[in-house]
């Protein structure tokens, strides 16, 4: 009894795992395992995370995809990074079990572990490049703004010719009345000249000769129907009177 005990105890490995704590579905990840006692033992690994088999993860081997269910026979601690894939949503854990070759006890740790799905991690990775570019563009403006003073700084010249200019551009809106606190000078028109009056009546006298010619054309024409029809009355009076004149003949 006491020597299976001990061969037992002798098979145990103290080890530990690191791994991220959220991952993407379908996404592989890497484990990294570590140990402080393995010396030159080879052990068979097993990772998988929910369940050991194919539908929840898959362990990467030898550069193909396969069902954590099987142990990848003497991996550790010749290999140490490992390549895992989920193939489902929330939370849950990851487990690593360590066994010595040959044999059948093995030690496990577990961690937990949260899957989220493509959609989730890229609306997070948009949202850190945003903060990002606001960052880089904020620090942009900082840099201009520090700029700007350090050359006012260095060439008060510059500085007193803006300074002379804002004042001359103040005094100019003073005079034409557009003060800040000041309400804007209203400007008398300018008053009505002679000359201008003349064109005025020359203008008014235009257009009351146009007006009278149009009067008098309309008229014309009045009149000239009146006369056509007056001509036509008078040509039908005649024929009548031809034709009674012909018929008493007759």
């Amino acid at each position: 009894m006491a020597l299976v005990l001990s061969s037992a105890f002798a098979s145990a490995i103290d080890f530990d795992f690191s791994s991220p704590e959220r991952v993407q579905k379908d996404v592989a990840f890497e484990v990294e395992i570590s140990a402080s006692s393995a010396g030159s033992e080879s052990y068979d690994v097993k990772i998988f995370v929910g369940q050991a088999n194919k539908q929840f993860s898959e362990i990467e081997d030898n550069g193909q995809w396969r069902s954590p269910y099987r142990y990848l026979t003497g991996a550790f601690p010749q290999t140490r990074v490992f390549r895992v894939i989920a193939h489902f949503t929330g939370e849950s854990e990851i487990c690593v079990r360590l066994r010595k070759s040959s044999t059948t006890r093995f030690d496990e740790r577990c961690k937990p572990i949260e899957i989220i799905s493509n959609n989730e991690g890229n609306g997070e990775q948009n949202a850190g490049q945003s903060a990002e570019q606001q960052e880089g563009s904020e620090t942009a403006q900082d840099g201009e703004r520090e700029g700007r003073e350090n050359s006012t700084a260095n060439n008060p010249s510059e500085s007193f010719g803006m300074d002379a200019q804002e004042s001359r551009d103040s005094q100019t809106e003073q005079k034409l009345g557009y003060g800040s606190n000041e309400e804007p000078i209203e400007l008398n028109p300018l008053p009505r000249t002679q000359l201008n009056e003349q064109k005025l009546q020359t203008y008014e006298k235009q257009t009351h000769k146009i007006a009278g010619e149009e009067q008098q054309t309309i008229v014309g024409i009045e009149g000239k129907k009146e006369k056509w029809v007056l001509y036509g009355f008078l040509m039908f009076c005649i024929l009548l009177i031809v034709l009674l004149a012909m018929n008493k003949l007759n």
